[in-house]
């Protein structure tokens, strides 16, 4: 018997006693639904790729008094910090959505110093320029405290909140 031979046979033995095959593995990680294929694709509805793509804002998640009373215990815990919810334009194509919509702000923090922090979060082209909009219509000042920015523009549950668009720049 040629050594190659030897090599494949015992090879294949290993693999049909011991280790899985290929197709194995891949229906395995089908069915846990970590491997998407295109097959998995065609079989689902409309209604179940709508729902998938479609995004819940933070005051449609929860009700009005737990959002207050989740507030309330944040600014007793943290009397120097504001509860700040971020959340992405509606309309907005170019930028990603943040991986949290939550922050904790220093009241002493400017708004042009936490525009920083959210583009950290993000990754940003340098054409592009990021807005905050506060009150559903307002820009804030970017020499304005977070904490001005709070006592004006605070919702009725106790957090301050902000939009994100981007505006493209230079080109």
């Amino acid at each position: 018997m040629d050594i190659r031979r030897l090599a494949l046979s015992r090879k294949s033995l290993l693999l049909s006693k011991n280790w899985l095959t290929r197709k194995q593995i891949l229906n395995q990680r089908r069915k846990r639904g970590s491997i998407f294929s295109v097959d998995m694709a065609r079989n689902r509805t409309s209604t179940q790729i709508s729902s998938v793509a479609t995004y819940v804002p933070f005051k449609d998640r929860r009700p009005a008094d737990v959002r207050a009373e989740e507030a309330s215990n944040i600014r007793q815990r943290f009397p120097s910090k504001v509860p700040v919810i971020v959340e992405r334009y509606k309309k907005e194509k170019e930028l990603p959505r943040l991986d949290r919509v939550k922050f904790l702000v220093p009241q002493e923090l400017s708004v042009s110093q936490f525009v920083v922090v959210v583009r950290s979060r993000m990754m940003i082209r340098p054409s592009q320029s990021l807005h905050f909009i506060v009150g559903g219509k307002q820009v804030p000042s970017m020499q304005m405290s977070v904490a001005e920015l709070y006592h004006r523009f605070q919702d009725e549950d106790n957090f301050l909140y902000m939009t994100y668009a981007s505006t493209e720049m230079f080109g």
